[in-house]
């Protein structure tokens, strides 16, 4: 990976898109995965609580969503 910081940069103002740099990951496999907002919720929650939801606050088990 380079450092060179205007490298960095244009990489940022690029907005590269981890997901198109996946290897081995087709548009029809990944849409076969996370093609559908339930599929894509599912797959977020378990890399974000891969050992199930915790609460940080009081170990809890609860889960409320909210929208803002």
């Amino acid at each position: 990976m380079d450092n060179d910081p205007s490298s960095r940069q244009r990489r940022w103002e690029m907005g590269i898109n981890l997901v198109q740099f996946q290897p081995g990951l087709s548009l029809s496999e990944f849409m076969d995965r996370y093609g559908t907002e339930a599929k894509c919720y599912r797959a977020l929650y378990r890399w974000r609580w891969p050992k199930g939801f915790r609460c940080p606050q009081c170990d809890g088990r609860a889960l409320a969503l909210s929208t803002r």
